[in-house]
């Protein structure tokens, strides 16, 4: 007759798988708090990501329309939506020109320079007749425009001077015969100088150098 063996459990061995078993479970139900609040704040990142987009898509609309609204003798230099600003700026390309801020928030127009009577850099008044070119550099708009004074002649025909798009302050730049953009960066004014008065033609004669100035 064959005998059947029995075997015994090793408690030795048994014990420590027990105890990892336990170990495992007990761990597998602990929250992970970190992961927690990894996650809450990529949710309210982008949030408020959203929240600004938002406001930057409304503002492009508005200023579209605004712009397309505009009559042909207006001219915009400068769009500005960011998270600052929401104005457009423009000017007349008429006689006697103004430049205005339009407001996309409160919907306001504001006159930056401009009107009949003439305007004051410092102390240098201009009195300006049609705005020949303006051309943006940077955060400053340059304007060249003839000169409307009533002692204007050929040395001054023309007036330079800047416009800060940031807080519409406005800085003089030169007074010339002429003046006209070489590039983006660079502005080139004829300075005049009076030689004589000829005494065939009873008019006043020139020499001009031009002046560079870097922008």
């Amino acid at each position: 007759m064959t005998r059947l063996k029995t075997s015994r459990l090793d408690f030795r061995v048994l014990l420590p798988v027990v105890l990892m078993s336990t170990v495992s479970l007990a761990l597998a139900f602990v929250p992970v708090r970190s992961n927690d609040k990894t996650v809450e704040t990529i949710e309210d990142t982008t949030t408020v990501d959203s929240s600004f987009l938002d406001d930057i898509a409304y503002y492009e609309q508005v200023a579209e329309e605004f712009m397309a609204m505009l009559p042909t003798d207006k001219k915009v230099i400068a769009k500005l939506v960011d998270s600052d600003n929401h104005h457009i700026i423009y000017y007349e390309t008429t006689e006697s020109p103004s430049c205005y801020c339009y407001d996309l928030e409160t919907q306001n127009t504001s006159v930056l320079f401009g009107s009949e009577d003439g305007f004051h850099i410092g102390t240098k008044l201009m009195i300006l007749g049609r705005i020949e070119d303006c051309r943006r550099v940077g955060e400053w708009a340059v304007f060249i425009a003839t000169n409307r004074a009533p002692e204007a002649g050929y040395a001054d025909a023309v007036r330079v001077f800047e416009l800060s798009l940031a807080d519409h302050s406005l800085k003089y730049i030169a007074t010339g015969a002429d003046a006209y953009f070489a590039s983006d960066t660079q502005l080139v004014v004829s300075q005049a100088k009076l030689l004589y008065r000829s005494l065939f033609t009873d008019e006043d004669v020139y020499t001009t150098a031009p002046t560079v100035y870097d922008l």
